[in-house]
């Protein structure tokens, strides 16, 4: 994943730990993750970004309560398999 290259040392050791808890399922119960769907807008009744084979992009906190805190996009497929897209600020909404 190139967005982990701009990564400090402690930021890196997060978002891996963050990726182990989502390709495990362990993330799925996780408060601290704050696991969701990601939407098409900031409208709390906007749509979520899905891919045409049905994959919904979902987003997980690697950091929280710090500035432009680090965040996980990934895919979840229709066959339960996670395809890792990148790391993100908190900013970023786009999958």
């Amino acid at each position: 994943m190139p967005s982990l290259t701009s990564l400090t040392q402690a930021q890196l050791g997060k978002a891996l730990r963050c990726a182990v808890d989502m390709l495990t399922g362990l993330g799925d119960d996780m408060f601290a993750r704050r696991l969701h769907p990601l939407r098409t807008s900031a409208a709390g009744n906007a749509g979520f970004h899905t891919r045409d084979d049905g994959a919904i992009c979902m987003r997980a906190y690697i950091e929280s309560n710090s500035a432009n805190a680090r965040r996980l996009h990934y895919w979840k497929c229709q066959d339960g398999s996670i395809e890792l897209i990148r790391i993100v600020s908190h900013d970023d909404v786009n999958p």
